[in-house]
């Protein structure tokens, strides 16, 4: 998963040297405060907490009125700082927090995507330029949004390109370049992540979407053309596989709306307003049609495909289109990976963890969270939430997507529900103007 903390961007002074790590200090455990604390909770499915809470180990101060944004990997955690007038990435070891480097980067970097392949993704945002018209009028506009490639373990920038980059497996990624209106694309490249080289170039120019399953159908690449034509194209070579024109796609009048292009498992699918059509990603046949509901989207949650509507979220099976549970809501979900759904309920205000196999509910999040996972292996899910006796703390714990049972580990300062990030024991959260580093495992 790759959602990232950000808080925003606004002008002002160049970025301060990195911030210097703050030791804390251990505190004293509260084995039968916690216990008290979370059996009153009544969870579904927990284990009894453990005696030992987990370890504060440093902090950071992070300015949350500027834009912040950080990211937590098996070999460190990324904290991207700054202003539009200068932006730094320093890299900090997981346990003592010492700085490894330190770099100044693009000053318009907004925030991480992923990190893989020991190279980080920085999304930069479309410089404003003013152009002069002849009649003395100026005009804004923009140059389109760039990637940088940075490398992990030095910091060196390796790469820039034009587009956003969506990560993929064999160490390749798509490089997506829109024009400045968002609806054609410019190019679409597939690149080398370590050395941002073009492996193979689509012809895209006057494409409408295109779409990347990162499950089954990873080595495929799905595009679409204003008149209904769609290839799918082996993503290692740019060999077609297939072609198809496929009517919803087509602008029938001046009303009509194409149909949206998604791809999920080894499936493409499109969603018109009404009706939901999956195709096999390989022949580009129909296999199945959903109707009569408004159908806000769909995703593949492993093992099966999960389908959003005004009505709420139901988990289908991707061979044959059946419905095999549904949960009433807004359709407000997110896939977790391994097996588990983040279903938002109505409004978002209330949260549960999903088993997407069988729709049961695994916890029952209230008003809490989870750690966002930034790691590459399926690992324990860390999840975070409020405390009622004593009020104004957060209780952690660590759900094994295996098992679906959740170890209760303690209690730890007080973090927004979607306030931290997570690889293997090691928790990042923002806590008031800190950035703080928890082991979960002490």
């Amino acid at each position: 998963m790759s959602s990232v903390i950000e808080l925003g961007l606004i002008p002002g002074d160049a970025p301060e040297p990195p911030a210097r790590p703050r030791r804390l200090r251990v505190p004293p455990r509260t084995g039968v405060v916690v216990v008290a604390v979370l059996c009153a909770l009544t969870l579904t499915g927990s284990a009894l907490p453990r005696s030992r809470a987990p370890l504060p180990l440093w902090s950071i101060r992070l300015d949350v009125s500027v834009a912040s944004s950080f990211a937590v990997t098996g070999d460190g955690v990324y904290v991207l700082t700054g202003t539009s007038q200068g932006r730094r990435l320093t890299a900090y070891d997981r346990r003592t927090g010492v700085s490894r480097w330190s770099v100044p980067v693009a000053r318009l970097a907004s925030s991480f995507g992923l990190v893989r392949a020991g190279v980080i993704q920085l999304a930069v945002e479309p410089e404003p330029a003013v152009e002069w018209q002849q009649d003395g009028s100026r005009v804004s506009r923009t140059t389109g949004r760039r990637t940088i490639g940075i490398d992990a373990a030095t910091g060196r920038q390796l790469w820039m390109l034009p587009g956003d980059l969506s990560f993929t497996r064999d160490g390749l990624a798509v490089a997506a370049d829109w024009d400045e209106t968002g609806s054609v694309l410019l190019s679409l490249r597939i690149v080398d992540v370590r050395s941002g080289a073009t492996v193979w170039t689509h012809p895209a120019r006057g494409l409408s979407s295109w779409g990347l399953s990162d499950t089954i159908a990873a080595s495929r690449v799905v595009t679409a053309a204003p008149d209904g034509r769609v290839e799918v194209r082996d993503l290692a070579d740019g060999r077609l596989v297939t072609s198809r024109v496929l009517p919803q796609l087509t602008r029938t009048g001046p009303d009509d709306a194409p149909a949206d292009l998604g791809v999920a498992g080894d499936l493409v699918l499109l969603k018109e307003q009404e009706a939901l059509t999956a195709h096999d990603a390989t022949t580009l046949r129909e296999r199945w049609r959903l109707g009569t509901e408004r159908f806000q989207g769909s995703y593949g949650c492993a093992p099966i495909l999960c389908v959003t509507s005004d009505s709420g979220t139901a988990g289908v099976d991707p061979a044959t289109g059946r419905q095999l549970w549904r949960r009433p809501g807004s359709g407000l979900s997110i896939d977790l990976g391994a097996g588990v759904v983040l279903d938002q309920g109505n409004d978002g205000s209330r949260s549960a963890l999903i088993d997407t196999a069988t729709g049961r509910t695994l916890v029952d999040l209230g008003s809490g969270g989870v750690a966002w996972n930034d790691g590459e292996a399926v690992e324990p899910l860390p999840v975070l939430l409020p405390t009622r006796d004593p009020a104004g703390r957060t209780a952690a714990g660590r759900l094994d997507q295996r098992t679906g049972r959740v170890t209760w580990l303690g209690t730890i300062d007080p973090v927004g529900s979607f306030a931290c990030r997570s690889a293997g024991a090691i928790m990042a959260c923002v806590t008031g103007f800190e950035l703080t580093v928890i082991d979960l495992a002490p």
